[in-house]
């Protein structure tokens, strides 16, 4: 009996019936239309928005190139700063989990002028209510985006419980980005076990880890599971020393969040 049971497993994995755990979220824009796009059309794509904002400066273009896919394109103004005045931002709801991996390609537009910094998307607990300079409670809640700084440097941008700044802290990757070259971020997020500091933070870029944050308090037994994804992207800062004197935008492309790591990515000891 056992032996056949085997031979059935067996079977039925040769002929493809048992597949990977699919990805919660999947967008790479290729069956979008070209042009600007609107929130219903971001939902059905990332699933429920808990809430967006727009302002026509969202859209799907080609990108040309051998591959000529299709890509979101954010864009910039010049002289503006600040999440309603530059940039888009929306949250996609997730199904609450202790953790997920998000990945997605990005690029700068020729010439991109970094000036002071501005924001990139990552994961949160509590989609955008710990922003802004309004720290999570002691009993847990996060927000894990990212900044582009001078020159192009990345750093991780997090709110938590313990966070030591007022308006978050900045954790740099070591890493500095150039204009128009497409690169890979991903992030893994696995918050405490209730009672524990042990939530981590990593984070790969081009499948490189450049950061393995470790000791974290994220969450108790009422807040701080990874519940949100907060595309948050602008120039700021909070004054006009942010913004960009010219006009430009960022692309991204191949959005997955998911529970297992993405095939570029390998993991070390926790």
């Amino acid at each position: 009996m056992k032996t056949y049971l085997c031979f059935f497993a067996i079977v039925i994995l040769a002929m493809g019936w048992v597949s990977a755990e699919e990805p919660i979220v999947r967008v790479d824009f290729e069956s979008f239309p070209l042009g600007l796009i609107d929130s219903a059309r971001l939902e059905r794509a990332f699933g429920p928005l808990a809430w967006h904002s727009l302002e026509d400066r969202v859209a799907v273009i080609s990108a040309g190139g051998s591959r000529g896919d299709q890509v979101l394109e954010i864009r910039y103004p010049a002289g503006a700063f600040g999440s309603k005045k530059s940039g888009a931002s929306f949250v996609a709801e997730l199904p609450p989990a202790e953790e997920y991996f998000l990945s997605y390609r990005f690029r700068f537009s020729e010439g991109f002028p970094f000036v002071k910094g501005g924001k990139l998307p990552g994961l949160s607990s509590g989609g955008s209510k710990y922003t802004g300079g309004r720290q999570p409670p002691k009993t847990g809640g996060w927000s894990a985006r990212y900044m582009w700084r001078r020159e192009g440097d990345l750093e991780l941008y997090l709110y938590h419980p313990e966070m030591k700044a007022p308006t978050g802290d900045r954790v740099p990757l070591d890493f500095r980005c150039e204009p128009f070259i497409w690169y890979t971020l991903t992030q893994r997020i696995r918050v405490n076990h209730l009672g524990k500091a042990n939530g981590l933070i990593q984070v790969w870029i081009d499948g490189r880890q450049s950061l393995n944050l470790t000791g974290l308090q994220l969450r108790s037994e009422d807040l701080g599971l990874i519940d949100s994804f907060l595309f948050s992207t602008f120039f700021g800062g909070g004054s006009k020393s942010w913004a960009p004197e010219a006009a430009c935008s960022i692309q991204f492309d191949q959005f997955v969040i998911s529970s297992s790591a993405p095939d570029d990515v390998k993991l070390g000891g926790d």
